[in-house]
């Protein structure tokens, strides 16, 4: 049993260079090629992945471990493969304000996928190893996602560091484009006023309607699929794959929704504010040049007349 907890940590330890190769091909790679993007994502999702190594678990410890094994294996397929493609695809088709929404999702998934990474690393400290180089992995990880935490808040909270961000992960198009969106709203407040409510109610519905009907129907066609094995081989009765299902649906969805709506609100408030930021910072009158810029010493001359 030790072997196969030592094996889990590796994998769980290369979770880590996971998501910083997840950040490599959707920030830079996919400008230059979408298959490449899309095939590296899919790749390192699929085989870096724990429940890949709890499916060789079930199997070789399971007394019935068919179908279970195979409901994990369809469901890591199908989510890795329909995941990478989506999100490759979505960046590479909305490259411009879409992918702060995107990335500040991303960032909250990576937040979640750490603290439960650093879960597992506590249960494993505590209880099955004792190596010498545990604790440096353990403190490699924990400053990790401190680092993770540190740049997703202070992502949302500042708007310098959505230039940064923009500059050091986004391609270069998606960052012209955003100063080009902020400039327009800031010499034209009306129309900050006017469609930025729609362009988020529509943005909220896409996102919400399609990726959550995405992620249901992922999950009902692996349990689809096992349960026709199941019925081919008689050898998991129906209802414990249900109780898989449910586990899987209730872990799934939740990640799923807390991530969708902690990211969107929030980029939704930082975007707000760097807007009212922009055009208030606009309407303040600039009085280097006296009679043609600054309105206020006009309007105060004509007073005074």
């Amino acid at each position: 049993m030790e072997f196969f907890f030592f094996v889990y940590y590796v994998i769980s330890t290369l979770k880590i260079f996971h998501i910083l190769f997840i950040f490599t091909s959707y920030f830079i790679l996919f400008p230059f090629s979408f298959f490449l993007s899309f095939f590296l994502s899919f790749f390192l999702s699929f085989f870096v992945r724990p429940s890949i190594f709890f499916l060789f678990l079930f199997h070789i410890y399971s007394k019935h471990p068919f179908s279970f094994s195979f409901f994990l294996l369809v469901h890591s397929f199908i989510h890795s493969f329909i995941h990478s493609f989506i999100y490759s695809f979505v960046f590479f088709f909305f490259l411009s304000f879409f992918q702060s929404l995107f990335f500040s999702l991303l960032l909250f998934r990576l937040s979640l996928s750490f603290s439960f990474f650093l879960f597992h690393r506590l249960f494993i400290f505590h209880f099955h190893f004792h190596f010498h180089f545990h604790s440096l992995i353990f403190l490699c990880c924990l400053t990790l996602y401190l680092i993770f935490i540190s740049f997703s808040f202070f992502r949302f909270l500042s708007s310098s560091s959505v230039l940064f961000l923009f500059v050091f992960f986004s391609p270069f198009l998606s960052f012209l484009f955003f100063l080009l969106l902020r400039s327009v709203f800031s010499f034209f407040p009306f129309l900050s006023s006017t469609f930025l409510p729609f362009i988020y109610i529509l943005l909220f519905l896409y996102l919400f309607i399609f990726l959550f009907l995405l992620h249901f129907l992922f999950l009902l066609l692996s349990l689809s699929l096992s349960l026709s094995l199941s019925f081919f081989h008689f050898v998991v009765p129906i209802f414990t794959l249900l109780l898989f299902f449910l586990i899987f649906l209730i872990i799934d969805m939740s990640s799923f929704f807390l991530s969708f709506f902690l990211s969107f609100f929030l980029s939704f408030f930082l975007f707000k504010s760097t807007l009212i930021n922009t055009t208030t910072n606009q309407l303040k009158p600039s009085c280097t040049h006296r009679i043609i810029i600054c309105p206020v010493s006009i309007t105060k001359s004509i007073q005074d007349v």
